[in-house]
């Protein structure tokens, strides 16, 4: 039986691992470290992870990521040893990740050649930027390059976007055919389909993490469209993003029907655009990730939002709901996936303006 290594860093990684773990559980024995993470006491995801009683992961472990500065160095050294003796009772055959840009899937690769161990490594689809490259500077990232040899090694490697390392040789991606050419060129490439998040196990793990949120389930199963709301930095780039946002939820609540809103992770739990004084029905805790709300959702719901990975998972894990992107036309930096979007059949509007009978945008 195969031994597999899972190592997410984001809500997103933790999903599409224990999805693929779970579809794969009666072929290998895995388990799941939670890298670079700014909790480890009390760590959400982390504890729905233990309470999932379906789980296919024979362990669950945690490694910090919250330090910066020269503190950094310390506590990456601390995971290294933390790993290396964690590699001692279970080493793996398959390492699998959603960014080969981290540096403990680097350095665990590393360790398991260093001692000819026979090992594959394992790209999980990260989102967005597996479709639409990384802006890439050749200078800045040449020396970046250089730094990270001299700091970690010479087994350091800077791909020249995720998944295209050589260090990966197999991806596992929900739209290879859209996929760039540096992720895809000479691997193995697997397709993840919508049916490995739809089964009862998956639904149970969102289900532990709502309750880890404290997150009552039914109120969600009733919401007519959940908005999400662009991040700070990209709300400031739309001039009078605000009030035409206010406007329309206005009309859409007029209209009948049930708004639920989630901020972007940046901005806490608070409600700084005051929507909730407007009747909207929710304001979704910003920390939980979209992916595991997404389960919990009526068919008839529908998602706005704007350009970001999380317009891409609702239509990959929920292809049943409408989506819908806002774009600024005139914003260089959206404007770049717009094609992207488009392609991936989601509907996108560089107007924000909704007809107040139906609720659909114009």
């Amino acid at each position: 039986m195969t031994n597999t290594l899972y190592l997410p860093s984001t809500p997103l990684n933790i999903l599409i691992s224990a999805a693929h773990a779970s579809h794969f559980c009666d072929e290998q024995s895995s388990e799941i470290w939670l890298i670079d993470q700014k909790k480890i006491d009390n760590n959400i995801y982390v504890a729905a992870l233990e309470a999932w009683s379906d789980s296919p992961f024979k362990s669950v472990k945690v490694f910090s990521g919250s330090a910066s500065g020269w503190a950094k160095k310390h506590e990456r050294t601390l995971n290294f040893k933390k790993m290396v003796d964690c590699l001692k009772t279970f080493c793996p055959d398959q390492v699998a990740v959603g960014s080969d840009r981290r540096v403990e899937f680097q350095f665990i690769m590393h360790c398991l050649k260093s001692k000819n161990h026979p090992v594959k490594g394992i790209y999980l689809d990260d989102g967005l930027y597996s479709y639409a490259g990384r802006p890439s500077v050749f200078f800045k990232d040449k020396v970046n390059a250089w730094l990270k040899k001299l700091f970690y090694g010479t087994w350091w490697e800077e791909p020249e976007t995720v998944g295209a390392s050589s260090k990966i040789n197999q991806a596992w991606l929900f739209s290879p055919e859209q996929a760039v050419a540096a992720i895809t060129c000479h691997k193995d490439v697997q397709a993840l389909e919508a049916g490995f998040f739809q089964t009862m196990e998956m639904q149970a793990l969102s289900q532990e993490v709502m309750k880890a949120f404290k997150e009552p389930l039914k109120p969600y199963a009733d919401f007519d469209i959940l908005w999400f709301i662009p991040h700070p930095n990209n709300i400031e780039k739309m001039s009078g993003y605000e009030a035409r946002l206010k406007k329309n939820i206005l009309k859409v609540i007029a209209s009948g029907k049930k708004v639920a809103v989630k901020y972007h992770p940046r901005v806490g739990d608070n409600d700084p655009l005051e929507l909730q004084n407007l009747g909207v029905e929710k304001i979704v805790p910003a920390p939980l990730a979209s992916e595991f709300i997404l389960p919990v959702l009526g068919p008839h719901c529908h998602i706005i939002g704007d350009v970001g990975t999380a317009m891409l998972t609702c239509k990959w894990l929920r292809p049943d709901l409408e989506v819908t992107a806002l774009m600024s036309s005139e914003d260089s930096f959206q404007k770049r996936f717009i094609p992207l979007l488009e392609r991936m059949g989601i509907q996108v509007e560089t107007k924000l303006s909704v007809t107040k009978e139906r609720g659909e945008f114009i």
